[in-house]
Protein backbone atom coordinates (compact mmCIF):
# COMPACT_ATOMS: atom_id res chain seq x y z
CA UNK A 1 0.00 0.00 0.00
CA UNK A 2 3.08 2.53 0.87
CA UNK A 3 5.51 3.50 -1.54
CA UNK A 4 9.11 3.31 0.49
CA UNK A 5 11.10 2.71 -2.40
CA UNK A 6 12.64 6.30 -3.02
CA UNK A 7 15.43 7.90 -1.72
CA UNK A 8 16.18 9.03 1.91
CA UNK A 9 14.84 12.28 1.74
CA UNK A 10 11.60 10.85 -0.21
CA UNK A 11 11.04 8.30 2.76
CA UNK A 12 11.40 11.17 5.31
CA UNK A 13 8.78 13.36 3.61
CA UNK A 14 6.61 10.47 3.38
CA UNK A 15 7.02 9.24 6.99
CA UNK A 16 7.10 12.62 8.55
CA UNK A 17 2.90 13.15 6.15
CA UNK A 18 2.06 10.07 7.75
CA UNK A 19 3.17 11.39 11.40
CA UNK A 20 1.66 15.04 11.13
CA UNK A 21 -0.70 14.85 8.22
CA UNK A 22 -2.86 12.06 9.57
CA UNK A 23 -3.52 12.74 13.49
CA UNK A 24 -2.82 9.46 14.10
CA UNK A 25 -5.38 8.01 16.65
CA UNK A 26 -6.94 4.42 17.83
CA UNK A 27 -8.98 4.55 15.12
CA UNK A 28 -6.33 4.56 11.72
CA UNK A 29 -3.30 3.68 13.30
CA UNK A 30 -4.44 -0.11 13.60
CA UNK A 31 -4.60 -0.50 9.68
CA UNK A 32 -1.82 1.14 9.22
CA UNK A 33 -0.19 -1.25 11.29
CA UNK A 34 -2.24 -4.06 9.72
CA UNK A 35 -0.97 -3.44 6.36
CA UNK A 36 2.52 -3.87 7.17
CA UNK A 37 4.47 -0.12 7.44
CA UNK A 38 6.45 -1.71 10.44
CA UNK A 39 9.10 -3.92 8.37
CA UNK A 40 9.65 -1.16 6.41
CA UNK A 41 9.84 1.30 8.95
CA UNK A 42 12.25 -1.55 11.15
CA UNK A 43 14.12 -1.37 7.94
CA UNK A 44 14.92 2.11 7.56
CA UNK A 45 16.02 2.11 11.77
CA UNK A 46 18.97 0.12 10.15
CA UNK A 47 20.28 1.01 7.19
CA UNK A 48 18.20 5.02 7.03
CA UNK A 49 20.28 8.31 7.03
CA UNK A 50 20.23 9.91 11.06
CA UNK A 51 16.90 12.34 9.67
CA UNK A 52 14.98 9.76 8.76
CA UNK A 53 15.65 6.97 12.16
CA UNK A 54 14.97 10.58 13.76
CA UNK A 55 11.04 10.34 12.21
CA UNK A 56 10.97 6.55 12.01
CA UNK A 57 11.35 6.19 15.64
CA UNK A 58 8.29 9.23 16.34
CA UNK A 59 6.08 7.42 13.89
CA UNK A 60 7.15 3.95 15.82
CA UNK A 61 6.42 5.79 19.07
CA UNK A 62 3.02 7.16 18.33
CA UNK A 63 1.94 3.04 16.77
CA UNK A 64 3.59 1.74 20.13
CA UNK A 65 1.38 3.76 21.91
CA UNK A 66 -1.98 1.89 20.95
CA UNK A 67 -3.26 -1.38 22.77
CA UNK A 68 -4.10 -3.17 19.43
CA UNK A 69 -0.58 -2.22 17.93
CA UNK A 70 1.58 -3.87 20.25
CA UNK A 71 1.54 -7.77 19.81
CA UNK A 72 2.13 -7.00 15.82
CA UNK A 73 5.28 -4.63 16.09
CA UNK A 74 6.68 -7.34 18.48
CA UNK A 75 5.80 -9.86 15.74
CA UNK A 76 7.24 -7.89 12.69
CA UNK A 77 10.50 -8.12 15.26
CA UNK A 78 11.32 -5.31 16.55
CA UNK A 79 11.97 -5.79 19.83
CA UNK A 80 15.74 -6.72 18.66
CA UNK A 81 16.42 -3.95 16.20
CA UNK A 82 14.68 -1.57 19.17
CA UNK A 83 17.74 -2.79 21.48
CA UNK A 84 20.35 -2.55 19.20
CA UNK A 85 19.70 1.29 19.06
CA UNK A 86 19.52 0.99 22.81
CA UNK A 87 22.41 -0.87 23.27
CA UNK A 88 24.53 1.15 20.71
CA UNK A 89 25.73 4.77 21.53
CA UNK A 90 23.63 6.85 19.35
CA UNK A 91 24.51 10.62 19.53
CA UNK A 92 21.31 11.77 19.65
CA UNK A 93 20.31 11.35 23.44
CA UNK A 94 16.64 11.88 21.89
CA UNK A 95 16.39 8.66 19.85
CA UNK A 96 16.88 6.81 22.95
CA UNK A 97 14.00 8.13 24.90
CA UNK A 98 11.99 7.88 21.79
CA UNK A 99 13.14 4.17 21.44
CA UNK A 100 12.59 3.52 25.55
CA UNK A 101 9.04 4.78 25.49
CA UNK A 102 8.41 2.30 22.38
CA UNK A 103 9.79 -0.27 24.77
CA UNK A 104 7.66 1.27 27.78
CA UNK A 105 4.48 0.83 25.64
CA UNK A 106 5.61 -2.54 24.08
CA UNK A 107 6.57 -4.05 27.67
CA UNK A 108 3.10 -3.91 29.08
CA UNK A 109 1.74 -7.02 26.94
CA UNK A 110 3.28 -9.91 28.88
CA UNK A 111 4.93 -11.93 25.89
CA UNK A 112 6.86 -8.74 24.56
CA UNK A 113 8.22 -7.85 28.41
CA UNK A 114 9.83 -11.23 28.57
CA UNK A 115 11.30 -10.84 25.11
CA UNK A 116 12.39 -7.17 25.95
CA UNK A 117 14.19 -8.95 28.98
CA UNK A 118 15.63 -11.83 26.88
CA UNK A 119 17.40 -9.16 24.59
CA UNK A 120 19.45 -8.21 28.07
CA UNK A 121 17.62 -4.59 28.44
CA UNK A 122 17.66 -4.77 31.89
CA UNK A 123 21.07 -3.94 31.49
CA UNK A 124 20.85 -1.29 29.62
CA UNK A 125 18.50 0.04 31.32
CA UNK A 126 19.95 0.07 34.60
CA UNK A 127 22.87 1.55 33.09
CA UNK A 128 21.16 4.92 32.01
CA UNK A 129 19.29 4.84 35.22
CA UNK A 130 22.96 5.05 37.24
CA UNK A 131 24.44 7.43 34.88
CA UNK A 132 21.05 9.81 34.91
CA UNK A 133 20.91 8.90 31.28
CA UNK A 134 17.68 10.88 29.17
CA UNK A 135 14.42 8.25 29.48
CA UNK A 136 14.05 7.88 32.74
CA UNK A 137 10.33 8.24 33.06
CA UNK A 138 10.17 5.26 30.65
CA UNK A 139 13.24 3.36 31.72
CA UNK A 140 11.30 2.99 34.71
CA UNK A 141 8.24 2.05 32.82
CA UNK A 142 9.32 -0.57 31.15
CA UNK A 143 11.02 -1.96 34.44
CA UNK A 144 7.51 -1.88 35.92
CA UNK A 145 6.36 -4.26 33.14
CA UNK A 146 9.09 -6.19 33.23
CA UNK A 147 9.49 -6.81 37.08
CA UNK A 148 6.03 -8.10 37.02
CA UNK A 149 6.26 -11.26 35.73
CA UNK A 150 10.02 -11.55 35.52
CA UNK A 151 12.47 -13.09 38.30
CA UNK A 152 15.74 -12.33 35.81
CA UNK A 153 14.58 -8.48 36.07
CA UNK A 154 14.11 -8.69 39.69
CA UNK A 155 17.14 -10.81 40.14
CA UNK A 156 18.65 -7.96 38.42
CA UNK A 157 17.41 -5.37 40.10
CA UNK A 158 19.10 -6.84 43.73
CA UNK A 159 22.33 -7.61 42.20
CA UNK A 160 23.27 -4.32 40.58
CA UNK A 161 22.12 -2.55 43.80
CA UNK A 162 19.57 -0.64 42.36
CA UNK A 163 17.23 -1.00 45.34
CA UNK A 164 19.52 1.51 47.21
CA UNK A 165 19.09 3.77 43.68
CA UNK A 166 15.49 3.44 43.44
CA UNK A 167 14.89 4.78 47.01
CA UNK A 168 17.68 7.87 46.38
CA UNK A 169 14.82 8.58 43.63
CA UNK A 170 12.01 8.14 45.85
CA UNK A 171 13.34 10.39 47.70
CA UNK A 172 14.37 13.25 45.36
CA UNK A 173 12.51 15.36 42.67
CA UNK A 174 10.65 12.88 40.28
CA UNK A 175 7.65 13.06 38.16
CA UNK A 176 4.50 11.32 39.25
CA UNK A 177 4.98 8.82 37.13
CA UNK A 178 8.69 7.71 37.48
CA UNK A 179 7.56 7.89 41.32
CA UNK A 180 4.67 5.28 41.23
CA UNK A 181 7.06 2.73 38.94
CA UNK A 182 9.69 2.89 41.64
CA UNK A 183 7.01 1.79 43.86
CA UNK A 184 5.72 -0.99 41.66
CA UNK A 185 8.95 -1.91 41.04
CA UNK A 186 9.96 -2.14 44.78
CA UNK A 187 6.72 -4.02 45.26
CA UNK A 188 7.54 -6.85 42.75
CA UNK A 189 11.05 -7.41 44.26
CA UNK A 190 9.59 -7.23 47.72
CA UNK A 191 6.83 -9.68 46.95
CA UNK A 192 9.03 -12.08 45.38
CA UNK A 193 12.45 -11.58 47.58
CA UNK A 194 12.85 -15.23 49.57
CA UNK A 195 16.31 -12.76 51.33
CA UNK A 196 15.84 -9.67 52.46
CA UNK A 197 18.46 -8.76 53.19
CA UNK A 198 19.45 -7.50 50.12
CA UNK A 199 16.34 -5.42 49.65
CA UNK A 200 16.50 -3.77 52.70
CA UNK A 201 16.16 0.13 52.98
CA UNK A 202 17.73 2.76 55.70
CA UNK A 203 15.49 3.85 58.60
CA UNK A 204 14.95 6.86 56.89
CA UNK A 205 13.72 5.43 53.31
CA UNK A 206 11.54 3.22 55.82
CA UNK A 207 9.99 6.28 57.56
CA UNK A 208 9.75 8.04 54.48
CA UNK A 209 7.32 5.08 52.68
CA UNK A 210 5.23 5.40 55.89
CA UNK A 211 4.92 9.56 55.46
CA UNK A 212 3.58 8.28 52.01
CA UNK A 213 0.54 7.63 53.43
CA UNK A 214 -0.43 10.34 55.48
CA UNK A 215 0.66 12.77 52.24
CA UNK A 216 -1.41 14.06 49.07
CA UNK A 217 0.23 11.13 47.14
CA UNK A 218 -2.17 9.10 45.08
CA UNK A 219 -4.08 6.10 46.69
CA UNK A 220 -1.77 4.22 43.89
CA UNK A 221 1.26 4.88 45.43
CA UNK A 222 0.15 4.89 48.45
CA UNK A 223 -1.59 1.44 48.18
CA UNK A 224 1.76 0.01 46.96
CA UNK A 225 4.07 1.76 50.28
CA UNK A 226 1.78 -0.26 52.42
CA UNK A 227 3.01 -3.58 50.59
CA UNK A 228 6.56 -2.91 50.56
CA UNK A 229 5.95 -1.47 54.61
CA UNK A 230 3.67 -5.03 54.87
CA UNK A 231 6.95 -7.52 53.73
CA UNK A 232 9.65 -4.88 55.76
CA UNK A 233 7.59 -5.64 58.60
CA UNK A 234 8.81 -9.44 58.41
CA UNK A 235 12.45 -8.02 58.17
CA UNK A 236 13.97 -7.79 61.75
CA UNK A 237 15.97 -5.00 60.44
CA UNK A 238 13.42 -2.61 60.11
CA UNK A 239 10.27 -4.18 62.39
CA UNK A 240 11.73 -1.61 65.01
CA UNK A 241 11.35 0.81 63.08
CA UNK A 242 8.02 0.35 61.98
CA UNK A 243 6.59 -0.72 64.76
CA UNK A 244 7.41 2.56 66.65
CA UNK A 245 6.04 4.82 64.55
CA UNK A 246 2.70 5.94 66.74
CA UNK A 247 1.17 7.06 63.42
CA UNK A 248 0.81 4.08 60.99
CA UNK A 249 -1.34 2.09 62.86
CA UNK A 250 -3.88 4.87 63.01
CA UNK A 251 -3.35 5.29 59.33
CA UNK A 252 -3.96 1.80 58.81
CA UNK A 253 -7.19 1.47 60.51
CA UNK A 254 -8.22 4.61 58.61
CA UNK A 255 -7.99 3.12 55.34
CA UNK A 256 -9.43 -0.08 56.59
CA UNK A 257 -12.33 1.28 57.02
CA UNK A 258 -12.58 4.17 54.15
CA UNK A 259 -9.80 2.59 51.65
CA UNK A 260 -10.15 1.51 47.92
CA UNK A 261 -10.72 -2.31 48.06
CA UNK A 262 -7.04 -3.30 47.36
CA UNK A 263 -6.30 -0.52 50.27
CA UNK A 264 -8.53 -2.51 52.51
CA UNK A 265 -6.61 -6.03 51.81
CA UNK A 266 -3.28 -4.48 52.06
CA UNK A 267 -3.64 -2.30 54.79
CA UNK A 268 -5.30 -5.94 56.36
CA UNK A 269 -2.06 -7.74 56.07
CA UNK A 270 -0.31 -5.17 57.88
CA UNK A 271 -2.47 -4.63 60.85
CA UNK A 272 -2.48 -8.39 61.51
CA UNK A 273 1.28 -8.41 60.76
CA UNK A 274 1.86 -5.37 63.41
CA UNK A 275 -0.29 -7.02 65.93
CA UNK A 276 1.15 -10.15 65.12
CA UNK A 277 4.71 -8.70 66.13
CA UNK A 278 3.67 -6.00 68.43
CA UNK A 279 1.13 -6.77 70.97
CA UNK A 280 3.58 -7.79 73.24
CA UNK A 281 5.31 -4.69 73.70
CA UNK A 282 2.97 -2.34 76.36
CA UNK A 283 3.56 0.38 74.45
CA UNK A 284 2.00 -0.99 71.10
CA UNK A 285 -0.81 -2.47 73.32
CA UNK A 286 -1.56 0.82 74.36
CA UNK A 287 -1.75 2.46 70.59
CA UNK A 288 -3.82 -0.49 69.18
CA UNK A 289 -6.27 0.41 72.32
CA UNK A 290 -6.89 3.85 70.97
CA UNK A 291 -7.93 2.94 67.92
CA UNK A 292 -11.14 1.44 66.74
CA UNK A 293 -9.42 -1.47 64.71
CA UNK A 294 -11.92 -3.77 66.45
CA UNK A 295 -15.10 -2.05 64.92
CA UNK A 296 -12.97 -1.52 61.76
CA UNK A 297 -12.67 -5.01 61.29
CA UNK A 298 -16.03 -6.31 62.29
CA UNK A 299 -17.29 -3.80 59.75
CA UNK A 300 -15.10 -5.11 56.77
CA UNK A 301 -16.51 -9.09 58.30
CA UNK A 302 -20.00 -7.92 58.34
CA UNK A 303 -19.61 -6.31 54.51
CA UNK A 304 -20.97 -8.06 52.10
CA UNK A 305 -18.24 -6.82 49.31
CA UNK A 306 -15.10 -6.98 51.53
CA UNK A 307 -13.42 -9.25 49.69
CA UNK A 308 -12.00 -13.02 50.97
CA UNK A 309 -8.38 -11.50 51.71
CA UNK A 310 -9.71 -8.80 53.56
CA UNK A 311 -12.18 -10.91 56.08
CA UNK A 312 -8.98 -13.65 56.72
CA UNK A 313 -7.15 -10.40 57.79
CA UNK A 314 -9.81 -8.89 59.94
CA UNK A 315 -10.36 -11.71 61.20
CA UNK A 316 -6.93 -12.50 62.36
CA UNK A 317 -7.01 -9.07 63.73
CA UNK A 318 -9.10 -9.83 66.27
CA UNK A 319 -7.54 -13.35 66.91
CA UNK A 320 -4.51 -11.82 67.71
CA UNK A 321 -6.14 -8.60 69.75
CA UNK A 322 -8.34 -11.02 71.86
CA UNK A 323 -5.47 -13.58 72.97
CA UNK A 324 -4.31 -10.65 74.55
CA UNK A 325 -7.26 -9.80 76.35
CA UNK A 326 -6.96 -11.86 79.75
CA UNK A 327 -3.51 -9.43 80.14
CA UNK A 328 -6.05 -6.54 80.23
CA UNK A 329 -8.78 -7.85 82.36
CA UNK A 330 -8.90 -6.03 85.43
CA UNK A 331 -10.81 -8.87 87.57
CA UNK A 332 -13.61 -7.15 89.41
CA UNK A 333 -14.31 -7.25 93.78
CA UNK A 334 -16.65 -10.20 94.77
CA UNK A 335 -18.81 -7.09 95.54
CA UNK A 336 -19.27 -5.88 92.38
CA UNK A 337 -19.90 -8.88 90.70
CA UNK A 338 -22.44 -10.02 92.87
CA UNK A 339 -23.73 -6.18 92.06
CA UNK A 340 -23.65 -7.56 88.02
CA UNK A 341 -26.01 -10.39 88.73
CA UNK A 342 -27.85 -8.35 90.85
CA UNK A 343 -28.78 -6.90 87.15
CA UNK A 344 -27.24 -3.41 87.88
CA UNK A 345 -25.86 -2.10 83.99
CA UNK A 346 -23.36 0.00 86.02
CA UNK A 347 -21.56 -2.85 87.45
CA UNK A 348 -21.52 -5.18 84.56
CA UNK A 349 -18.34 -7.33 84.06
CA UNK A 350 -16.91 -9.91 80.98
CA UNK A 351 -19.63 -12.60 80.81
CA UNK A 352 -16.44 -14.92 80.06
CA UNK A 353 -13.07 -13.15 81.64
CA UNK A 354 -15.03 -11.95 84.89
CA UNK A 355 -13.71 -8.43 84.56
CA UNK A 356 -13.01 -4.85 82.88
CA UNK A 357 -11.83 -5.77 80.08
CA UNK A 358 -10.56 -2.18 78.69
CA UNK A 359 -6.93 -0.50 78.07
CA UNK A 360 -7.42 3.11 78.79
CA UNK A 361 -9.54 4.36 76.05
CA UNK A 362 -10.99 0.93 74.02
CA UNK A 363 -10.80 -2.78 74.50
CA UNK A 364 -9.83 -5.83 72.99
CA UNK A 365 -12.86 -8.31 74.31
CA UNK A 366 -14.68 -9.47 71.27
CA UNK A 367 -17.26 -9.83 73.71
CA UNK A 368 -17.67 -6.34 74.90
CA UNK A 369 -16.62 -5.06 71.38
CA UNK A 370 -19.99 -7.04 70.29
CA UNK A 371 -18.31 -8.82 67.80
CA UNK A 372 -19.04 -12.67 68.31
CA UNK A 373 -22.24 -12.70 65.76
CA UNK A 374 -20.09 -11.30 62.78
CA UNK A 375 -17.10 -14.17 63.54
CA UNK A 376 -19.72 -16.44 64.19
CA UNK A 377 -21.96 -15.90 60.81
CA UNK A 378 -18.30 -16.28 59.21
CA UNK A 379 -17.62 -19.65 60.37
CA UNK A 380 -21.70 -20.10 59.07
CA UNK A 381 -20.44 -19.35 55.73
CA UNK A 382 -17.71 -21.78 56.06
CA UNK A 383 -15.64 -19.59 53.11
CA UNK A 384 -11.90 -20.44 53.72
CA UNK A 385 -9.35 -19.04 55.25
CA UNK A 386 -11.23 -16.62 56.70
CA UNK A 387 -13.73 -19.24 58.28
CA UNK A 388 -10.57 -20.46 60.10
CA UNK A 389 -9.39 -17.59 61.39
CA UNK A 390 -12.32 -16.76 62.62
CA UNK A 391 -12.93 -20.10 64.54
CA UNK A 392 -9.22 -19.37 65.63
CA UNK A 393 -10.21 -15.58 67.19
CA UNK A 394 -13.40 -17.24 68.83
CA UNK A 395 -10.97 -20.16 70.25
CA UNK A 396 -9.27 -17.56 72.16
CA UNK A 397 -12.20 -17.53 74.85
CA UNK A 398 -11.90 -20.61 75.92
CA UNK A 399 -7.93 -21.42 75.82
CA UNK A 400 -7.54 -19.72 79.24
CA UNK A 401 -7.95 -22.64 82.06
CA UNK A 402 -9.59 -19.99 83.76
CA UNK A 403 -12.42 -18.86 81.52
CA UNK A 404 -12.90 -22.69 79.70
CA UNK A 405 -17.00 -23.02 81.19
CA UNK A 406 -17.61 -19.51 80.80
CA UNK A 407 -16.13 -19.36 77.41
CA UNK A 408 -17.63 -22.57 76.30
CA UNK A 409 -21.04 -22.29 77.45
CA UNK A 410 -21.13 -18.53 76.07
CA UNK A 411 -19.98 -20.00 72.63
CA UNK A 412 -22.84 -22.67 72.00
CA UNK A 413 -25.12 -19.92 73.26
CA UNK A 414 -24.38 -18.60 69.79
CA UNK A 415 -25.17 -21.97 68.29
CA UNK A 416 -21.83 -22.58 66.82
CA UNK A 417 -21.42 -26.05 67.16
CA UNK A 418 -23.04 -27.21 63.32
CA UNK A 419 -20.98 -24.48 61.96
CA UNK A 420 -17.65 -25.73 63.77
CA UNK A 421 -18.50 -29.77 63.05
CA UNK A 422 -18.85 -28.67 59.22
CA UNK A 423 -15.75 -27.34 58.87
CA UNK A 424 -14.27 -30.57 59.92
CA UNK A 425 -12.44 -32.20 56.99
CA UNK A 426 -12.28 -28.97 54.50
CA UNK A 427 -8.66 -28.77 55.00
CA UNK A 428 -5.75 -29.35 58.05
CA UNK A 429 -5.83 -25.88 59.07
CA UNK A 430 -9.51 -25.61 59.56
CA UNK A 431 -10.23 -29.00 60.59
CA UNK A 432 -7.80 -28.64 63.57
CA UNK A 433 -9.01 -25.11 64.74
CA UNK A 434 -12.51 -26.74 64.83
CA UNK A 435 -11.04 -29.48 66.63
CA UNK A 436 -9.57 -27.22 69.11
CA UNK A 437 -12.60 -25.95 70.60
CA UNK A 438 -14.74 -28.93 70.20
CA UNK A 439 -12.32 -30.86 72.03
CA UNK A 440 -12.75 -27.95 74.88
CA UNK A 441 -16.89 -28.51 74.47
CA UNK A 442 -17.17 -32.15 74.96
CA UNK A 443 -15.21 -31.99 78.24
CA UNK A 444 -19.07 -30.76 79.38
CA UNK A 445 -21.21 -34.21 79.28
CA UNK A 446 -24.55 -31.77 78.54
CA UNK A 447 -23.09 -30.53 75.05
CA UNK A 448 -21.87 -34.15 74.66
CA UNK A 449 -25.20 -35.21 75.05
CA UNK A 450 -26.76 -31.95 73.13
CA UNK A 451 -28.08 -33.21 69.25
CA UNK A 452 -25.33 -32.42 67.43
CA UNK A 453 -23.04 -34.31 69.91
CA UNK A 454 -23.26 -37.81 67.72
CA UNK A 455 -22.80 -35.74 64.90
CA UNK A 456 -19.85 -34.34 65.86
CA UNK A 457 -18.92 -37.90 67.23
CA UNK A 458 -19.33 -39.68 63.82
CA UNK A 459 -17.53 -36.80 61.96
CA UNK A 460 -14.54 -37.07 64.16
CA UNK A 461 -14.34 -40.38 64.07
CA UNK A 462 -14.16 -40.43 59.99
CA UNK A 463 -11.37 -37.58 60.69
CA UNK A 464 -9.22 -39.99 62.52
CA UNK A 465 -9.18 -42.18 60.29
CA UNK A 466 -8.25 -40.21 57.47
CA UNK A 467 -5.83 -37.98 58.74
CA UNK A 468 -1.85 -38.64 57.79
CA UNK A 469 -0.83 -35.67 60.79
CA UNK A 470 -0.36 -37.40 64.27
CA UNK A 471 -0.76 -34.50 66.12
CA UNK A 472 -3.90 -33.75 64.54
CA UNK A 473 -4.78 -37.23 64.73
CA UNK A 474 -4.13 -37.25 68.57
CA UNK A 475 -6.32 -34.41 68.97
CA UNK A 476 -9.26 -35.49 67.54
CA UNK A 477 -8.63 -38.73 69.29
CA UNK A 478 -8.31 -36.82 72.39
CA UNK A 479 -11.27 -35.02 71.72
CA UNK A 480 -13.64 -38.97 71.16
CA UNK A 481 -12.39 -39.68 74.50
CA UNK A 482 -14.80 -36.97 76.25
CA UNK A 483 -17.31 -39.54 75.43
CA UNK A 484 -16.36 -42.36 76.88
CA UNK A 485 -16.40 -40.00 80.43
CA UNK A 486 -19.81 -39.82 81.99
CA UNK A 487 -18.78 -37.09 84.37
CA UNK A 488 -17.97 -33.25 83.37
Amino acid sequence: MYDFTGEDKIRCELITAILHSCELNGLNSIPLVNAGIVPPLLLFLQKGSLEIIQVTVKLLAELSSVEQNKVLIAKAGAIPVLMKFLMGHHSLDQIKVDITYILSNLASDTHNAHEIDSEAAVVRLFTMMKSKDTGLQDSLKTLQFMAKDSQTVRKHVVEMGMVPIFYALLRGKVSTVCHQSILNILCHISRSCEDSRPIIPSADDVKYLISLLGSNASMEEKESAVIILEVLLNAEETRSTILSDDKLLTLCVEYLQQGTAKMKESVGVLLSNFAHFGLEDATILLAFSRTNVISACKAVIDDASSSEKTRKHAAKILCHLSFHTPRLTLKRPPLLTYLDITGLKKFKVCRVHGGNCGNRNNTFCLIEADVIPSLVNLVRQGVLPSAEWAVKALYTLVENSENIRKGVDFLMQSDLLAPLIALIGKDHSSTEASILILEKVFRFKKYRDSKYGLVAKTALTQTVSALDNCDLRTLASTTLMHFNTETS
